[in-house]
């Protein structure tokens, strides 16, 4: 993984971008990755926003603080030292094994270029909630997705509803001034996109 290091309450972009395949040929991979990623992510970090293209991802998150990785090695009775001792070393092997998990899933041979994934250090809660208006877009330059309606794989629809979801919706509004503002706001991004 071509990565920033992944240090506590710290905010990061994961993509992934493949040519020439699909990474996610049809609905039931989109919904495995999103299983996966709940499942062996979501316990060390706070999810903000997502967009999963047929061929390529974007997650924004940000890594739990350390009493919170503690709890949960804690829960799991697994890596409770690990944590304590090297943090960032724990914090990056879940993320390999989550890599390695999904790829091993996907009947697609990768380039040894394409075999990382992008991981990007992002600065403040500000560049996060610029980033999470941006991620909303992608679907329009998609040129497989133009002209499909709305795009169901991104994190928009869960951030504009009130059912349950894994992201950290309450933070994602407050960076917009509440649910409210946020609905106005993401309706601009609708108005662009669809």
């Amino acid at each position: 993984m071509n990565k920033a290091h992944l240090i506590p309450n710290s905010y990061y972009q994961f993509s992934k971008k493949i040519s020439g395949s699909l990474l996610f040929p049809s609905h039931d991979d989109y919904l495995h990755f999103l299983f996966l990623y709940c499942r062996q992510v979501q316990p060390i970090a706070r999810t903000f926003a997502y967009c999963l293209l047929p061929d390529s991802f974007f997650v924004l998150l940000q890594i739990r603080d350390e009493a919170s990785l503690q709890r949960h090695t804690e829960r799991v009775g697994a890596g409770i030292e690990e944590v304590a001792e090297d943090c960032q070393g724990y914090l990056e092997r879940q993320i390999s094994n989550f890599v390695a998990r999904y790829h091993s899933s996907l009947n697609i041979t990768f380039s040894e270029n394409e075999r990382g994934w992008h991981c990007e250090y992002l600065p403040n809660e500000a560049e996060v909630s610029h980033r999470v208006e941006l991620l909303h877009l992608y679907p329009l330059y998609h040129e497989a997705v133009q002209g499909n309606g709305r795009w169901p794989y991104m994190s928009l629809h869960s951030l504009q509803s009130r059912r349950h979801t894994f992201l950290d919706r309450d933070t994602v509004h407050a960076w917009f001034g509440g649910f409210e503002e946020f609905l106005k706001e993401s309706s601009f991004t609708l108005a662009e996109c669809f």
